[in-house]
């Protein structure tokens, strides 16, 4: 592409022309680079409120411009900071604000009376439901650390959290130790650059729950 190409459009409409033009979709696009598709979509649209941090923006820039022989043109890195400033702009003047009313009730014995059997009834629903859940629905993995969108110097990573009581826990493939109680703590090792984390919890019944996590390896 020509570089008076690149300077007279905005980076997002470069982005999905280069894209349509190959005939490339979004998700075969999101599964060869392993991006989200809200990421490439993102910024096809220059919307990066849902990045949080300008590297992570970037670092998928580049894979996408790679991707579609924009390579690391200068050009496009360009369009990018001024993409970017500009949306920061529309930020700073987007506040919303909200407000609460409050509502005066009277407890009178009858409603006491409703009130009490209806936390009679939901406790019932509560337990129920809950001892259900843990069949049909995916098993808990909380993650500790690594934080998501993490810039670091250091090529080893800590990795902790808790996950459902027997259930199995990996990261990239690598199955990860959990203690009787759900919990695991242990190291992985970064390569330079973008890492994408997949991590899985899969229960006894065979339900799996999938979390991301992005981490730059200066």
């Amino acid at each position: 592409m020509e570089e008076n190409e690149i300077t007279n459009t905005s980076l997002g409409k470069l982005l999905r022309k280069k894209r349509e033009d190959l005939e490339i979709s979004y998700s075969d696009l999101s599964q060869e680079l392993q991006i989200p598709i809200k990421y490439i979509r993102a910024l096809e649209e220059e919307n990066y409120r849902i990045f949080g941090a300008k590297i992570y923006a970037k670092g998928f820039l580049i894979k996408i411009s790679e991707k579609l022989g924009l390579e690391k043109s200068e050009k496009v890195l360009e369009l990018f900071e001024l993409s970017w400033k500009e949306s920061l702009c529309l930020d700073q003047n987007a506040n919303l604000f909200r407000r609460n009313r409050k509502n005066n009730i009277i407890f009178t014995p009858g409603l006491l009376s409703l009130l009490g059997g209806s936390f009679f009834f939901l406790f019932w629903v509560f337990f129920f439901g809950w001892r259900i859940s843990r069949i049909i629905l995916p098993p808990k993995l909380d993650l500790i650390e690594p934080q998501d969108r993490m810039l670091l110097a250091d090529s080893r990573l800590k990795i902790k959290g808790f996950a459902q009581k027997e259930s199995k826990v990996s990261v990239n493939g690598r199955e990860i130790n959990i203690d009787n109680q759900g919990a695991f703590n242990t190291y992985i090792n970064l390569r330079q650059g973008l890492n994408t984390l997949d991590f899985y919890a899969q229960s006894r019944f065979g339900k799996i729950k999938k979390v991301v996590r992005y981490v730059v390896l200066k």
